[in-house]
């Protein structure tokens, strides 16, 4: 059992730590069971904090009402780590593109990449809400921004990451493809919600 030790609440962007120590690889993900119902969720954490953290959009669903009336000290099952194609791949620049909660998987991986010296950007557009989940933590490498082939152009030996909701990520994947970006330099991570 994981126990919550800190809730954060912005708007409708809900962020929880759990006391659960995992090894696992920037970009996997974690299961969170409540009471037989599971759903997956996009590692937040770094691989050096001592703790899992996940940030998700609060609905309606029963599993997130679940979620938001838990508190600090309540347990839940969690489950994995799992790994699917949104993973780290070699490249000379790392170039982040998220949007709304799809922030969440970038934080682990762009401060690990960061840490280790590599080169990382992030290009950042908040949903309507206007709020902006690990500002704080990403400060030095992230950019505010509207997305346009141009972010392709200028970072032509990149490995493009793009997370966010799958219309979003639909969307970024056709301006890669126009800006002639091989799809071996493009990893999407498409956040179905729930």
């Amino acid at each position: 059992m994981a126990k919550i030790i800190s809730k954060e609440i912005k708007r409708d962007i809900m962020i929880l730590k759990f006391d659960q120590k995992l090894q696992f690889n920037p970009g996997n993900t974690v299961d969170v069971v409540i009471d037989k119902d599971r759903r997956t969720f996009s590692i937040a954490s770094t691989i050096w904090e001592n703790f899992i953290m996940i940030a998700t959009k609060i609905r309606n669903s029963p599993f997130k009402q679940k979620l938001l009336v838990m508190k600090e000290g309540d347990e839940v099952n969690i489950e994995g780590p799992f790994q699917d194609e949104f993973v780290i791949k070699e490249a000379p620049l790392h170039v982040f593109i998220a949007k709304g909660i799809g922030i969440t998987p970038v934080r682990s991986m762009a401060l690990y990449l960061a840490k280790n010296g590599k080169n990382v950007k992030i290009y950042y557009q908040p949903d309507e809400d206007n709020i902006i989940p690990f500002k704080e933590d990403l400060r030095d490498i992230l950019n505010i921004s509207t997305f346009s082939e141009k972010i392709f152009t200028e970072n032509k030996d990149a490995m493009f990451y793009v997370s966010g909701a799958p219309e979003f990520t639909k969307d970024i994947t056709k301006i890669a493809m126009n800006a002639n970006v091989k799809p071996g330099r493009l990893v999407v991570e498409p956040f179905t919600g729930y």
